[in-house]
């Protein structure tokens, strides 16, 4: 099994606004260190990646500016396995900037174009055996459909649910191109959302 962490932005990693990683099995504590729990005011909203010392790596859809505002605490909480504790091995740092893919567009409740957001950490992370750094694919690399890859966050522990988890997750999805969907109904869509990866291009 291939584990594509690049993934965790391409596929929506909200958890608590809206959720597209759905059951899974806890992950084993610590076991995915470049894992990051974007946060305001305290509460978890998205799932990211740290891609630098000062910089994660999450989904744009994931800020919802109708409900952000100046005023809010926004930001990271790295080394974390339970969100909902205060865990020694984690960190919280405020993201001083976030910066949107220019050409972001949200269509509707699900289907988003250039999903990605980049946010600047107002101090660099420490990096340690609970914090690392997750590389990103190299340039024009090859990235090959139908295999299984493994995601994680802390996403919702049934389709019916209606609150995040309060530890890590994962799970094992097939990876699939947006392309081979072709035109599909959005209800479609989401319900496969819940089983498969996509990479959208």
């Amino acid at each position: 099994m291939v584990h594509y962490s690049f993934l965790l932005l391409v596929i929506s990693l909200a958890a608590g606004m809206e959720s597209d990683i759905i059951g899974g099995k806890e992950a084993k504590p610590h076991s995915r260190p470049y894992m990051a729990s974007i946060q305001i005011n305290k509460h978890h909203t998205c799932g990211g990646m740290l891609i630098r010392e000062d910089y994660v790596l999450t989904a744009a859809h994931c800020l919802n500016r109708s409900v952000f505002s100046r005023k809010d605490h926004f930001e990271v909480v790295l080394g974390a396995h339970n969100i909902t504790q205060k865990e020694k091995s984690q960190q919280r740092i405020p993201v001083k900037k976030y910066i949107r893919h220019p050409m972001f567009e949200q269509n509707n409740e699900i289907n988003y174009s250039y999903d990605i957001m980049l946010l600047k950490l107002k101090n660099k992370a420490k990096l340690s055996k609970y914090v690392k750094v997750q590389p990103l694919p190299k340039k024009n690399g090859k990235t090959p459909a139908n295999v299984l890859c493994s995601i994680a966050g802390w996403g919702l522990k049934s389709p019916n649910g209606n609150q995040a988890s309060d530890v890590m997750r994962e799970v094992s999805l097939k990876l699939q191109f947006s392309t081979e969907w072709g035109f599909r109904e959005p209800s479609y869509l989401q319900y496969q959302t819940t089983r498969n990866c996509f990479i959208y291009y």
